[in-house]
Formats: structure tokens, sequence, C-alpha cells
């Protein structure tokens, strides 16, 4: 007797039921999209027994008893009807198998009514896909109703996690629907009174602001970017980079509407970001790319996380670009206040809500992915190239740049120190701790780091004067020497052009093992050379790279040509500081990414000593 066979229809339900249903959200996830599919504009999804339970009921179009008895067939949709269909599908659900995978593995019921019938129908699947029709009274849409979820999967309930990491998966995946469609009502019910409402308004950015715990509206940018060349199109709300998280869960990419993981959006997003927010550090956002059907493969994997691009690296520099232009567009800098409310994942406040019924009519707004306006820009130049040269805020001469670049030393007169102190945005009221600039501002307290103030600013003119070739050298009267490995003597002879260009020269002896600083640029604070010497050393060992980047090298400059943490500063050198700080083109960030500032609001100190309003000026 031959040894293969032919597995039973329950068996290979079950088995793609485990790439379907990996957890209870998966089994949110499949009914949720199936509803929004179905044109739903409210949804409401009740969760009990840690996920075992799941209740989702909708007001979409329904189905009718032919449907039914198809629906819960292997590899049954409406979604397409050949495999042409697959590089055009638009919907978020199309592989047939969700309906079929989760009979085999859960006791489902589903009752459903579409608007043309006067009475709907319940439907009992068996584990064969055998279906039970039964008369029933209810509204037009659908409800599934799923109980005792892998009651005969035991070894799937031993791999499952504790109720409250069940339930926030499901709460998680439940708010990036609801971003994505916010013109439809969602309603989470979860056990002990946890969940969340939304309006259904089309509102995106008051959705983010109340699913993932934005407090101002200023903090989120929107992002609106298009290429008529390429019929590329991104859309939505980021933060500015002084509002940050630890976790990328807050960062939502939708390709085509679609819900979607992506290493290429992912390192778009980072280097658009690179400078500007602290390493490690992730914005808050919901970014909607919209591309050609045709470029683009949703039939990656089961669950449809993944997405596959044709043009990988022309999304890459879409995106990254459009970012960037959205990030310069900012105009102010916003800071985040001093302890920022950060939404709970077992209990988010509900914003108002009116009580209306799920199937009540509405006036909504169209979701902002699907009716973006057109944005009219001509076709993006070398969207593959990288970077496009430092440019500096504003035309400055070797001489204006000796003035301003160190303001413990040189200081303008007259007319010129008085126009450059003077600013109705912000009154310097003191240095705190030798390491911390206070501000009065119109919007509170503001305390600003001077190390990262002034390396900002100090990287900013590095890198506009190195692309003008201004950059001059100043030889040292005592060089300065460290020990080096051969190998790292051969990376800096290989580095010795770029060094130069720099304004810095530096010898190397590879018989002797030692590099030797002979010339700094000529605004370098000069006993801050050793240790600049050592940090460059300590990075090209660190990642044996052979051509140095060379805003690495700039941002390790700066760094070393600021004012320290501990150096006292009289009222004239904070405001020099603060003013020149404020003018650059990137001010949140110091170039490793710290941040710059914090804000200590109005509100905040009011809050904190209990008064109502301060005094009228």
């Amino acid at each position: 007797m031959g040894r293969i066979q032919v597995l039973s229809k329950e068996v290979i339900n079950q088995i793609a039921a485990g790439e379907v249903v990996e957890r209870p959200a998966s089994v949110v996830k499949e009914l949720v999209e199936n509803a929004l599919d179905a044109g739903a504009t409210a949804v409401q999804i009740t969760v009990k027994d840690s996920g075992r339970h799941i209740r989702i009921a909708d007001n979409g179009c329904g189905m009718d008893g032919e449907d039914l008895k198809l629906a819960f067939c292997n590899h049954a949709t409406s979604k397409i009807s050949s495999a042409h269909d697959l590089f055009g599908v638009t919907t978020l659900g199309f592989r047939g198998e969700a309906l079929a995978s989760l009979a085999s593995i859960a006791k489902v019921a589903c009752i459903s009514r579409p608007r043309a019938s006067e009475l709907g129908l319940k439907a009992v699947p068996d584990t064969q896909g055998q279906v039970t029709l039964s008369e029933a009274g209810c509204d037009y849409g659908t409800i599934f109703d799923i109980h005792d979820l892998f009651y005969n999967v035991p070894a799937r309930l031993k791999f499952l996690k504790g109720a409250r990491t069940e339930l926030s998966h499901i709460q998680e995946l439940v708010q990036q629907l609801a971003i994505s469609h916010p013109a439809v009502r969602f309603e989470l019910q979860l056990e002990q009174g946890r969940g969340f409402k939304t309006g259904g308004s089309g509102d995106l950015k008051q959705t983010i602001m109340d699913l993932y715990g934005v407090d101002r509206p200023e903090h989120l940018v929107e992002v609106r970017f298009e290429d008529e060349a390429t019929g590329y199109s991104l859309t939505g709300f980021t933060t500015t980079p002084d509002v940050y998280r630890s976790s990328r869960k807050w960062v939502q990419w939708f390709v085509n509407g679609r819900a979607t993981q992506s290493s290429i959006l992912a390192k778009a997003l980072q280097a658009a970001y690179e400078g500007l927010m602290t390493p490690g550090k992730f914005p808050v956002c919901a970014l909607f790319l919209k591309l050609p059907l045709a470029e683009v493969d949703v039939n990656v994997h089961p669950t449809k996380k993944e997405v596959r691009f044709s043009q990988p690296n022309t999304v890459y520099s879409f995106v990254r670009a459009g970012l960037l232009e959205t990030l310069m567009k900012t105009g102010q800098r916003v800071v985040v206040p001093v302890v920022p409310p950060l939404p709970s994942l077992s209990r988010l406040a509900e914003p108002a809500i009116p009580e209306t019924s799920l199937h009540e009519p509405r006036q909504i707004r169209s979701a902002p992915h699907v009716t973006s306006a057109h944005v009219s820009r001509p076709p993006l130049p070398g969207l593959a190239a990288g970077p496009a040269p430092y440019q500096m805020p504003y035309p400055v001469s070797n001489q204006v740049v000796q003035q301003l670049y160190d303001p413990l030393e040189v200081a303008p007169s007259g007319h010129d120190q008085t126009q450059l102190l003077q600013s109705p945005d912000f009154r310097v009221i003191g240095q705190l701790a030798k390491t911390y600039i206070l501000l009065e501002t119109p919007n509170g307290l503001e305390v600003v780091d001077q190390h990262i103030a002034a390396e900002r600013m100090h990287f900013e003119r590095l890198m506009g004067l190195y692309e003008h070739r201004h950059l001059e050298g100043q030889r040292l009267l005592i060089p300065v020497s460290r020990p080096a490995s051969p190998t790292l003597c051969t990376m800096l002879e290989d580095n010795q052009a770029l060094l130069a260009g720099l304004g810095l020269e530096i010898t190397v002896d590879v018989e002797a093992q030692k590099v030797t600083v002979v010339q700094v640029p000529s605004l370098f604070r000069t006993h801050q050379v050793a240790a600049m010497l050592d940090e460059l050393l300590v990075k090209l060992e660190e990642t044996g790279d052979v051509q140095l980047p060379i805003t690495d090298m700039v941002a390790t400059m700066a760094c070393h040509s600021s004012v320290r943490a501990g150096d006292v500063l009289n009222m004239e050198q904070m405001q020099r500081i603060v003013v020149q700080w404020k003018a650059s083109q990137r001010p949140w960030t110091c170039p490793h990414g710290r941040p710059v500032s914090r804000l200590l609001s109005h509100q905040d100190i009011m809050a904190f000593f209990d008064r109502p309003s301060l005094p009228v000026s």
C-alpha cells in the first residue's frame, strides 16, 4: 500500500486556517475587511472570553441565500473572477479563504440581509463547509458570531498569549482599520469596559489624534505629494520631529488603501527623518501611498500584510522626497510638552460621538486617501538619485560666518548687533545648570540645550561652506597626533581629499602607525581638536567605512566646535546662540538626532499651580 494519501477537506481547511487565522486578531481583520469591502459605513466589534468569542456587525450590502451557501466554500469570492484580476485588485480581500478556514476551527453563525430583502437568513456552516440556512429577522447588513475559536485545534490554543496581549493585538488592528477608513464609524467593545469609538466624520487628522494620543493639532503636518509622470501620490499626516514614540507601531502605511508592512517604505521614512529625530525614535504617522495597480503585487502572503513593488527604487525615492518636502515646509518648529501624554492600549478616551444607530443614515466626508486633492507638480528629476546637495539657508560670506560662528569670541558692533539680538518671539531669561538656556516665549517656558542648539547651527554653516568651497584652514601651532592601526591609516589616506575640502589636513605615517592633525577649519575651536580626532578614529574603526560620509564628518566637527555643557554664558552670548539656531533650516534636533529644546506650556504651568489664567499684559 502506498504511503501518499489525499488529505480530507477538513484537514486541508485547518492547514489553510493556520496561515490565515493566526490569532483572534486575524479573525477580526478578515471579517472587518469583508465588511469594508461590502460598503459598510458602520462596524461594531464585540470581543469576549479573551478573543475566543467575537461578534462583528456591519451595515454593508448583505448576502442573499445563494451567496451565503457559497461564502463558506474554499476559494469562493466576489472580488475576482480570473487570474488577470489579481493585478488590479482594489478590495481588501480577494483570496476566498477566510470564511472556509474560519468555519473549520470555530463555531460560526452568520446572519445577513440585503437592503432589497424584507427578511434575513441565518447560515451555520459545519467543518466540511456544508451550510444550513434558516430565516432570521434582522436589519440590513451582516452579523458574524464566532464561538469557541480553536476548539478543535488545541495546539493553536496552547500557543496563544495571555488575554491582555491578544486583546491589545485586536485593539491595535481596529485602530489601524479606523485610521485607514476615517469615514466609517467603528465601535470596539472589549472586556472590562475597554475599547473605543470613532465618529466616522472622514477627518483623518482628528482620528489620528483621538486614537494615537497626539494632543495638539499643530504636531501633525499634512503630507500631499504627487508625481504626474509616474502616477504616484503620497498623502496623510506625520508628526513634526519633536513628537516621537519609541516603537514603530505608531507608523502606519497604506498602499492603495491596504495596510502594509514594507522595508522599502520603512527605510524611506527613516531617511527622511535622519538628523531630525533621535535614533531609535519614530514619528506618529498615517501615510497613504497610491501607485498604479500593475506596479504592486498584493498576492505575496495569505494575510496580505506584505506587498511587492515592481519599481522599489523609484518608490523609495518618491516617498523620501515627499516626506522631506513636507518636513521642510512645516514653517514653525513645534516643541512637545515636558510630559507628553501617551495613549493606553488598555483604555482609550472616547471622542465626543453622538449616540447613533448602526444603520442610521448620515452625511460623511470621503476618506482622504480616496479623494485626496490633485497636487500638480513637474516630474521629479532623478527619482533614484541620491540626496540633493545641502543648501545654505541664506547666502553667506566668510566674513559674516566669521562673525556668527563662535558666539563666545566674536560679536558684531553697532546697528548689526542690535538688529541681531532683538527678537519679538522670545526673551532670554537666564542659564540653568551651565547647560540650558531659558526662554520666555508666547507659548510658555522653553528650555534649550546650549550645546545642541549651537551644534545644529554650526552643522548647517559648515555644510553650506563646504558646498560653496568656502572653508578655509588654519595651521596648528602644536599638531595633535594619535596612534592608529594600519587599516585606519589606509582609510584616512583614502579620505584625504574629502578632509581637505573641509579645511582639515591629517598626515598619515603608516610605518609609525600614527596620524597627525596639522590643520583645522579656521573657525574650529582648537582646544577640541584632540577630542574630534579621537571620535573620528573610533567611528572609522566601528563602521569600517572606506569612504567617510560627509555629513558624519561635518557633524563631528560641528559637535566639537560648539559650546559645551558647563560653559558659562552671558546674556548676549545666549541671545546670539538662540537667534542663530532658530534661523537654521532644521532647528528641531542636532545632526545626531537629539532634540534641541522642550516647552513647558503656559497651560502646564497654570495647571501645576492650579491657576485659572495668566494676567493680561
